[in-house]
């Protein structure tokens, strides 16, 4: 054997070096389970902190896309007649930044009255399903659940709000 093999600061090094590792990889598996439980719930919180922020967010602009179409619908035009309907939505100031998708006028059996310009051809009942009319002129305010739009297959969401009280026209905003 060669003398640094056989001498006793190498089988001290050697020895340290092994009693070191194993001490190590010891600690390793025993701190690493709870590390990782650790690392989880604190993900876990973290997601659900920006979840919050998330839902808040989107809470407040809904309440403000809502709010938006309630001013609309009180300033609409009290004749109900298409062509003044027409007028009236084609003259709404800033509804492409709440409403890219369009803004519609639709009866309360679901044909369109009027809509906002350059807004892509649609079905009726591609705007809003029956139910929804019905809901918004019973309750007020509906909003739709988020689904895949015509045009462009987008996620695009409906809100309806009636123009007035009595079964009017019911006002949709896409968006």
């Amino acid at each position: 054997m060669t003398p640094i093999l056989t001498s006793i600061s190498f089988r001290l090094t050697a020895l340290v070096l092994l009693i070191s590792s194993c001490f190590y990889l010891f600690l390793a598996l025993f701190f690493g389970a709870r590390m990782e439980q650790d690392i989880e719930a604190l993900t876990a919180s973290q997601l659900l902190v920006i979840a919050g922020y998330a839902a808040q967010d989107i809470d407040r602009d809904v309440l403000r896309r809502r709010d938006f179409l309630a001013d609309l619908a009180r300033r609409a035009p009290a004749s109900g007649s298409p062509a003044d309907g027409r007028r009236w939505i084609e003259d709404i100031p800033d509804s492409e930044s709440l409403f890219p998708r369009g803004l519609f006028l639709l009866a309360p059996d679901g044909t369109v009255l009027a809509k906002t310009p350059g807004t892509a051809a649609r079905q009726s009942h591609a705007i809003a399903r029956p139910e929804t009319l019905a809901r918004a002129i019973a309750t007020g305010f509906t909003l739709e659940r988020a689904r895949i739009g015509e045009p462009g297959q987008t996620a695009e969401l409906a809100m309806a709000l009636p123009v007035r009280r009595d079964g009017g026209p019911v006002l949709i905003g896409i968006t």
